[in-house]
């Protein structure tokens, strides 16, 4: 992930906003609005953000202060003698090193027609400083004393160092420094080719970029009118080989290529000019005539006295174009493509509020430059696909002259097999499964890491074993839709349908031709019925035991007070009397069964109550069918209440007594169970129970 910054040209706006942009994994801009970040500087055109592999914000810089990840000035980061509207600015990662990174400043051409120019310089970041927010140790550092504003960072060919490419004022003199694992080297390799750029002249205005591959740099000399366009050599750092692109229209100023470097973009910012637009030319045939005659319009339209600005590739290979006149940026969705089939859209992302001027409604002329990231290893597998002890075979390209490089074939199991310094190399896996292959490329202070993954058959094959209920049948599947089948039975199919008890085997051949076996036991199951026990002896904690027959696999109890369980054999405490409906559910493969009975607990105590002192209370007969006597005997002609309650607490019957006396009770309207006689006086209450049965 790249962040952007995109330049706000109002001065009393104090601020822009920095926009991170996706990754190559596709994310579609057009539809898919960036976060926009908002920081702390102005800027007219020059601005530069770095972050880490992951998007991460580390600093940034409009050429005149850095700024932080927290958008606060560095300490030491301000007074950068490079100016917001330079055309182009760099900030850049020393090889080799996970914290040093370089700023360079050129020259503002505008103004070096007027004051002494600033020259060429570099500033350095050290992002261990201030507990990691990063500090400027060196700043302002002369290289040369007078620049063009054009600047542009190559790979070089040792896939280590890299190339600042810079052109000279007053010759037509471009300047390629190596910038390298100790730092920025200040010989530098000399090209003189091309146009002179004449000092105190609009020639030092302009944009200059380097293809994807390297092999091409293109610079714009915006008030001549013309387009340069160069071969590179990447190991030599010298160009040659100039076509000279002119008369095509009057103010070239942004330019980017594609990303297979065949197509080359370039833009007319002259507000004036009613041939305003944007350009195409194929340069895969390098050929004067030929660049010459592919230029080709893409229709770019705007109101009079707008332009478009500078054009920036993205990390998601499209190409995007500030625009003067909108909060939209323009952009190329297919820039390899032909112009009349590169899907290019006039207002193609738009904005969110606050990242352009709100007086004008517009950006203005800068993006940041992107570096194209150094060319890496690339690694090739003779089969993504493989069975086991087969032997895979493993080649790489490393774009460059490696010091040294490794593989790893993700296979520790195999000792010292597992591990190989070779450009091509073979492994053989012994077992299945998925193996993540890792290549190294070693240079003298960068390492390329590139992964793949190999896998290894045979193919995924699980046949559960399972059960036939009542003879019923059962169907069994080999899954691996699409592969070749061959069943114990003879069958071919994917799955066959079992009727009879046994152990059924099946082999599947995968596309690779792996071949993968398994056994199924396919026994006869009798359904499960529930039933069950329980012992009160322990009341109020009731021992509920399983007695269901078949092969239950699984017991749900309900124990009818709200409370369940789902043990075979469960314990369970209740905390009030009453009649409880208590329910076993137990299944298998077959299905399910149900047990429901009735269970009476009285055998909890009110601790309340106080029994009256002289009585006793006797039922009979006790059980009974629905009639029986209560006799209460001592007290001394005392009147009291006997009532009737069930299980549930519910009031059946009411008598007033004389103590001592005989109560003739009839429950032959209520249910069996268990029935609890209370009687009340004046010194206290007592109570017993008594059974109906059926």
């Amino acid at each position: 992930m790249i962040m952007w910054g995109l330049p706000n040209p109002a001065p009393s706006q104090g601020e822009n906003n920095l926009w991170y942009f996706g990754d190559s994994a596709g994310v579609d801009f057009s539809t898919t609005p960036p976060t926009a970040l908002f920081n702390k500087f102005y800027s007219h055109e020059a601005c530069a953000t770095i972050c880490d592999r992951n998007g991460n914000l580390l600093f940034y810089t409009n050429n005149k202060e850095v700024y932080d990840r927290n958008h606060n000035v560095m300490p030491n980061g301000t007074g950068l003698m490079g100016d917001h509207s330079n055309a182009q600015t760099l900030a850049i990662r020393q090889p080799g090193s996970s914290n040093i990174y370089y700023i360079f400043t050129t020259d503002n051409a505008e103004l070096t027609l007027f004051q002494m120019p600033t020259g060429f310089r570099y500033s350095i970041v050290d992002l261990n400083q201030n507990n990691g927010l990063g500090d400027v140790v060196v700043k302002n550092h002369l290289i040369l004393d007078s620049a063009t504003e054009k600047i542009a960072a190559i790979p070089h060919a040792n896939g280590c160092d890299y190339w600042i490419l810079m052109h000279e004022i007053g010759s037509n003199g471009f300047r390629a420094y190596v910038f390298t694992c100790s730092g920025f080297d200040t010989n530098f390799v000399a090209s003189n080719i091309g146009g002179i750029h004449y000092p105190f002249s609009m020639y030092k205005f302009g944009i200059l970029k380097a293809s994807p591959d390297g092999k091409f740099v293109a610079q714009t000399i915006p008030w001549s009118g013309r387009i340069e366009l160069f071969k590179f050599d990447r190991k030599t750092g010298i160009l040659d080989s100039a076509i000279s692109l002119y008369n095509l229209f009057d103010m070239p100023f942004g330019l980017e290529f594609s990303s297979d470097g065949t197509k080359l973009y370039v833009c007319n910012a002259d507000a004036y000019d009613k041939y305003d637009d944007v350009y195409q030319f194929d340069i895969s045939n390098y050929i004067d005539s030929a660049v010459y005659s592919s230029f080709d319009s893409l229709n770019y339209s705007g109101p009079k006295y707008s332009y478009a600005g500078l054009l920036q590739s993205g990390p998601d290979d499209k190409i995007y174009i500030v625009r003067s006149d909108t909060n939209f940026l323009a952009v190329i969705n297919s820039p390899d493509s032909p112009a009349a089939v590169c899907q290019f859209l006039n207002y193609g992302l738009q904005l969110v509020p606050g990242t352009v001027d709100t007086n004008q409604g517009a950006s203005n002329l800068g993006l940041p430059h992107w570096n194209w990231p150094r060319p890496e290893a690339q690694i090739y597998l003779s089969e993504k696909f493989s069975c086991e002890d087969d032997t895979v075979n493993f080649s790489s390209i490393v774009p460059y002259q490696a010091d040294s490089v490794s593989w790893d074939f993700g296979d520790p199991a195999s000792g010292a097999a597992n591990v190989s310094k070779s450009d091509s190399i073979y492994h053989i896996y012994t077992t299945p499964g998925t193996f993540i292959v890792t290549f190294l490329s070693h240079t003298k202070c960068e390492t390329d890491t590139t992964r793949d993954t190999v896998s290894i058959g045979p193919a995924s094959l699980t046949i559960p074993d399972t059960a036939i209920c009542n003879m019923g049948g059962v169907k069994l599947d080999a899954g691996n839709p699409g592969k070749e089948y061959l069943w114990s039975t003879g069958d071919t199919t994917q799955s066959i349908f079992i009727g009879n008890p046994g152990n059924y085997s099946v082999s599947v051949t995968d596309s690779s031709g792996c071949i993968a076996f398994d056994t199924a036991l396919v026994t006869l199951d009798i359904p499960a019925s529930a039933n069950y026990g329980f012992d009160t002896s322990g009341c109020p904690s009731v021992q509920f035991s399983d007695s269901s027959s078949g092969n239950p696999l699984a017991w749900k109890w309900y124990f009818g007070d709200g409370d369940s369980s789902g043990l075979q054999s469960p314990n369970h405490t209740y905390n009030s009397n009453g009649m409880y409906q208590v329910t076993l559910i137990v299944s298998d493969n077959c299905g399910s069964d149900t047990l429901t009975v009735t269970l009476y607990v009285d055998c909890i105590e009110n601790r309340n109550e106080q029994v009256a002192p002289g009585y006793s209370m006797l039922v009979f007969p006790n059980p009974n069918s629905g009639e029986f006597t209560v006799e209460i005997r001592g007290g001394n002609n005392e009147i009291g209440n006997l009532s009737v309650h069930n299980v549930l607490g519910q009031l059946i019957g009411e008598y007033p007594v004389q103590i001592p006396g005989i109560q003739k009770i009839n429950l032959n309207s209520q249910a069996a169970g268990v029935y609890g006689i209370t009687l009340v006086t004046e010194r206290g209450r007592m109570r017993v129970k008594v059974v109906k049965g059926q």
